[in-house]
């Protein structure tokens, strides 16, 4: 949360499918993948689902669109 809410090349709300934030995902991570890292648009999916109640509580949202897509949406003033 704390790297999607200080770059300013990513927008406050990303909506696409699992594999679309994956691809993001590793293209802006620099360095080692930490142990556990998704490997797979499924993976991030499970992953996703399974972090949600914790998300809600730092101010994500959680929309879910037509064909397995889906919209998050950071709030600036619940995760600081």
């Amino acid at each position: 949360l704390a790297y999607i809410a200080s770059d300013t090349n990513i927008a406050h709300a990303f909506e696409g499918n699992a594999q679309t934030l994956l691809q993001l995902l590793n293209e802006a991570h620099v360095g080692r993948f930490p142990l556990g890292w998704p490997e797979t648009p499924h993976k991030m999916s499970s992953r996703l689902k399974r972090a949600l109640p914790g998300l809600r509580a730092r101010g994500v949202t959680h929309e879910d669109g037509p064909r397995r897509t889906f919209r998050l949406t950071l709030n600036m003033e619940a995760s600081q």
